[in-house]
């Protein structure tokens, strides 16, 4: 889940308003792919948003200065072209869906793929009059076209879930929210259709995540795996800390959980990753991060600005590996019974609303390295210098980006690739590069 609070920028200059271009206004903390899940602010945050909006511009001028310089110094990270598009599984203001946001996937007994995702309001997108609750899509042909089903799965859990399939069924987890404290609670579904309501309390300690910038009072969306061990590890995104230190949200950290038990974690084992800048050595964590038991390992997903970091683990306290594949909010993987990889994760798009987007593990020889500035996204393409062999296509909107009046594309051949310049200048400024994707040969590979 992100949390996100627009504040008056323009009195700070232009050095925030390229924070925003680069998906990121520190001090109150835009952050891609902008999923504003405003109605659940006042329940999750004892800060009030005039708290936040008080604060000084000046201060915040020498925030985006700091980590502009942090990010000129360690420049954007090259992702593997791995994955390619199987599908937009749902998108906001279609088939009566608000914001669509947090997918998680499973597969079914007879091979239906069913995809939850949170259905809320988003104001900066017109979005409004939904329920903020969990819904679905389910898909019967490994992804490529989705049914989106009647109804809510569970009538409490307004944060996004997730969903695991346990013996012969299935078991969800997901908040239950409080101004006294949230709650991470838990309920099984045989079919996966319908979740009792609120659940059972796992025991989840929020403040058990201590981080640099303080221990943990608002956590993200969890993601939960068994480990080869029989152990279970969950992962979350710190989204507020009990120090406030002028950054407010998304401060870069993520925490590990270590636990016996898939529905005890009061006395879990809890560890920080993640870093507080662009110049760190770790990856910061923009969005909620996953996990998923994958074979013999439990890979771990990172998402920052530009891409994700993929490490894997057989215990959940060591991950190894440091592969980054493309951009992608609040990822969620499922192996199909077919041997089929698939990637779901969502973006947004202030014009249109958000998507949820499904890939497919391929191999490629393409890398990708995408840098924003201000209203112009730039793509470096290796493995390919046919400028006929790219598409590129907004998916929040689910059309090439020739259809869009406000944007215009370049593409020009350089030494071993291509550079690919995407502009658009429509409104609102800032909230409309996130969703543009380079479609990279016959498989649509994803940069």
């Amino acid at each position: 889940m992100q949390i996100m609070v627009l504040r008056n920028w323009a009195m700070a200059g232009r050095g925030v308003q390229w924070a925003v271009a680069r998906g990121l206004l520190l001090g109150s903390c835009l952050c891609w792919p902008a999923y504003a899940e405003l109605s659940e602010h006042t329940a999750r945050d004892e800060l009030s948003r005039s708290q936040v909006q008080r604060q000084d511009a000046a201060q915040t001028v020498r925030r985006v200065a700091e980590q502009g310089d942090a990010l000129a110094q360690s420049g954007p990270k090259t992702a593997k072209g791995h994955w390619a598009l199987v599908s937009v599984a749902v998108r906001s203001k279609k088939k009566r869906l608000g914001n669509v946001a947090d997918p998680s996937l499973v597969q079914m007994a007879a091979g239906t793929i069913r995809l939850y995702f949170k259905n809320g309001n988003e104001a900066q997108a017109g979005i409004s009059g939904h329920d903020n609750l969990i819904h679905s899509a389910v898909s019967k042909n490994n992804g490529r076209t989705w049914k989106v089903e009647s109804g809510a799965r569970n009538s409490q859990w307004e944060s996004p879930i997730e969903v695991l399939s346990v013996g012969t069924g299935f078991r969800a987890f997901g908040w239950t929210l409080s101004g006294s404290g949230d709650q991470l609670t838990t309920s099984t579904s045989a079919d996966g259709s319908n979740f009792p309501a609120p659940g059972k309390t796992v025991g989840f300690k929020v403040s058990a995540c201590k981080t640099p910038k303080g221990r943990a009072k608002i956590l993200g969306d969890p993601a939960i795996a068994k480990l080869p061990t029989g152990r279970w590890v969950a992962v979350v995104q710190v989204s507020a800390t009990t120090t406030n230190d002028g950054g407010g949200r998304h401060l870069g950290y993520g925490c590990t959980y270590l636990s016996s038990s898939e529905t005890s974690w009061s006395a879990a084992k809890v560890k920080v990753f993640g870093a507080s800048s662009y110049g760190e050595k770790n990856q910061e964590v923009v969005t909620n991060p996953t996990v998923y038991r994958s074979g013999r390992v439990v890979e771990r997903w990172t998402p920052a600005m530009d891409t994700v970091l993929f490490e894997t683990s057989r215990n959940g306290k060591k991950w190894r590996g440091s592969t980054h594949y493309l951009r992608a909010s609040d990822p969620d993987r499922l192996d199909l019974k077919n041997g089929t990889k698939l990637l779901a994760f969502g973006n947004f798009d202030g014009r249109y609303g958000g998507a949820i987007i499904v890939a497919k593990k391929v191999s490629s020889e393409y890398e990708f390295t995408r840098q924003n500035s201000e209203d112009t996204l730039t793509i470096q393409i290796t493995g390919t210098e046919i400028p006929g062999d790219v598409k590129v296509w907004n998916l929040c909107a689910n059309k090439p980006a020739r259809r869009i009046a406000t944007a215009t594309v370049e593409t020009a051949t350089t030494s071993g690739g291509l550079t690919v310049t995407i502009r658009d200048s429509g409104e609102p400024e800032g909230l409309v590069l996130g969703c543009y994707y380079a479609l990279v040969g016959p498989l649509k590979v994803l940069g």
